[in-house]
């Protein structure tokens, strides 16, 4: 094979070589913007609705708050605490069905993952780090934090003073 031929053909195997490379990162990078796009078709819509039930939750603490005080305190008819507690039932189904769960704290261990302590309260008859009490409900978005709760924790006895 003539000299010229050989030198043609390693040319066109480094250039081959060269376009192979190109043709693979430009396929990588295409595999890599698909798994962003599917990323982002499945989270945006999540994050649109975080948005708004982070909007919509405060209105939701204070319905309770209502309705735990007219429970308590004010002569409400039966039939006024039944139907504002079909409202909270409708909610209630309305964000079940968005996969919006709410949890109770009341009673478990203090875990800052998913509570925020607001106060430190001295029990003798409860264990310390409990939640003695919950002040504002978290809520769970698709088994993801949405809102931590807000809660009194059982402060740590008193080294001082066993």
């Amino acid at each position: 094979m003539p000299a010229v031929a050989v030198s043609e053909l390693v040319q066109a195997q480094n250039d081959l070589a060269v376009t192979r490379r190109r043709y693979q990162k430009l396929a990588d990078e295409h595999d890599e913007l698909r798994r962003r796009l599917q990323r982002a078709e499945f989270e945006l819509p999540l994050a649109a609705t975080r948005q708004v039930l982070q909007a919509i939750l405060p209105a939701l603490d204070n319905q309770d708050a209502v309705l735990a005080h007219l429970e308590t305190a004010e002569a409400l008819s039966a039939h006024g605490l039944s139907g504002l507690a079909m409202v909270r039932a409708e909610w209630t189904r309305a964000l079940g069905g968005l996969q919006v769960q709410p949890f109770d704290s009341h009673g478990q261990r203090f875990d800052p993952v998913v509570h925020e302590a607001i106060a430190y309260q001295a029990d003798a008859s409860q264990t310390p780090g409990q939640v003695l009490r919950q002040v504002r409900r978290g809520y769970l978005l698709s088994g993801k934090l949405l809102r931590s709760a807000q809660v009194v924790v059982v402060a740590p006895a008193d080294p001082a003073n066993p």
